[in-house]
């Protein structure tokens, strides 16, 4: 949780936070797996043209209110940044795979953007 000027936040990602050996029930899962992620460098933008900006959609949505003072005309609430962009680098052929077509991955080892929230 981040407190910014009186704003409590609560900032989730949508990925999975571990990847279970229970996921990858196939030799096509791990196959994808080491394939997508040789070479991966989460440090950089998930572009495969760097001059190209990358849209990063965030639908904001209040989750619950924890606290309104009326005297102080402050509220306290949780919010979620439900945050959605494509990655170029984790593009493959599902005909390769078995015909997989998504795959969970743990989002320590993804791109992921960087999130600032500030009240004004």
């Amino acid at each position: 949780m981040y407190f910014f000027g009186g704003l409590l936040l609560q900032v989730f990602v949508c990925f999975t936070s571990a990847l279970q050996e229970s996921n990858l029930n196939s030799s096509a899962e791990r196959r994808l797996r080491d394939e997508l992620l040789q070479g991966y460098d989460k440090n950089l933008r998930p572009l495969k043209d760097p001059k190209r900006a990358l849209k990063v959609s965030i639908n904001p949505s209040i989750s619950g209110i924890t606290k309104a003072d009326e005297i102080d005309q402050s509220l306290k609430f949780f919010q979620w940044f439900p945050m959605v962009w494509h990655d170029e680098h984790l593009e493959w052929d599902p005909e390769n795979y078995d015909g997989i077509k998504y795959l969970l991955l743990p989002s320590e080892l993804l791109w992921i953007p960087d999130v600032f929230a500030f009240t004004m």
